[in-house]
């Protein structure tokens, strides 16, 4: 995060670039992956090796020579998935202490490969545009704290191969959601200048022009874009104000990087303003506007589904 940014405002993974990696993340991964097995790989070659050169072996070198090359067999197969790979080769080798360690390396290896998709995805979700479908996957990803603590917990290559696929089937499904839900796509159904949410489970919409109110302001400076917006859908309205956006995509806490104000009975003797103390709103941002959603919520009140679009104008 730049030091001239404040609070919450948080960077998607550099953005646009970032997108071809989520997208090819996102794709099945439970095809062998050859790196991971690559110490088990380099000792069987070896041992075969070894046994292949012996000019009289053994009966007990032939079956031991034949129990390598069934191994290597496994390996050679790309459509056998990591976990099964791994169980099937525990199966083979594991009354052969020598290779005790190098089975026990390739768990840990596909432990590690789970535990950094498990991490990437963490920081994606803090990153999410705020909707129901990114609390959905938040909601999938706190439910996998138990799967991947149980793989976890005793890395072997037996109990690793035995969990390891049902585990890693389920974290890519959950970054395939992630990375559908990282992107909010162009409202092009709204008007310029326009916003709606539900406040307290209420339609809102409003546009320019339908209150003397309202004002949609997204000005360019040399440094950053200042967005202000005030919005009267009578009795109700808002009024919600990013000081520092930038060009890109990124997510503005509330109250740290962006302000948000609740406005009631509007234009009566009970009208009142209540400011939202948590929440975020999540700006992107093309050549001519800025677009977004925002969440949030404060004293009374709760605002969801939160959806806008506003046409940049320059400084003065």
């Amino acid at each position: 995060m730049a030091a001239s940014f404040t609070g919450e405002m948080v960077r998607l993974l550099r953005i646009p670039g970032c997108l071809l990696l989520l997208a090819a993340a996102a794709l099945p991964t439970l095809a062998l992956t050859p790196v991971s097995f690559a110490p088990l790989r380099e000792q069987l070659t070896n041992d075969i090796a070894t046994l292949s050169a012996l000019p009289d072996p053994s009966l007990a070198q032939r079956l031991r020579l034949k129990k390598f090359n069934q191994a290597n067999a496994v390996l050679d197969d790309a459509k056998k998935t990591d976990g099964r790979a791994l169980l099937l080769l525990s199966q083979k080798l594991r009354s052969l202490p020598a290779y005790t360690n190098a089975l026990n390396t390739v768990a840990s290896n596909l432990v590690a490969v789970y535990n950094n998709e498990y991490s990437f995805i963490s920081g994606i979700i803090l990153e999410l545009p705020t909707s129901d479908p990114a609390d959905a996957v938040e909601a999938k990803f706190n439910k996998l704290a138990r799967t991947r603590e149980r793989l976890n917990s005793v890395v072997t290559s037996h109990r690793t191969g035995s969990l390891y696929d049902a585990a890693k089937r389920r974290l890519d499904d959950l970054l395939a959601s992630a990375t559908a839900v990282l992107i909010i796509p162009f409202p092009e159904e709204m008007l310029a200048n326009s916003v709606e949410a539900k406040v307290n489970g209420i339609n809102f919409r409003t546009t320019t022009g339908l209150s003397s109110e309202n004002l949609f302001e997204a000005i360019r400076t040399p440094s950053n874009i200042v967005i202000n917006l005030s919005a009267v859908d009578w009795p109700r309205g808002f009024l919600f104000s990013v000081p520092n956006a930038q060009p890109g995509s990124f997510r503005y806490g509330i109250a740290d990087a962006a302000s948000f104000v609740n406005r009631r009975a509007l234009y009566t003797q009970l009208e009142s303003s209540t400011a939202a103390t948590n929440g975020a709103i999540y700006v992107s941002t093309t050549a001519t506007e800025v677009y977004g959603s925002f969440r949030c919520s404060g004293d009374g009140f709760e605002i969801r589904d939160g959806r806008f679009r506003i046409t940049i104008s320059s400084a003065p």
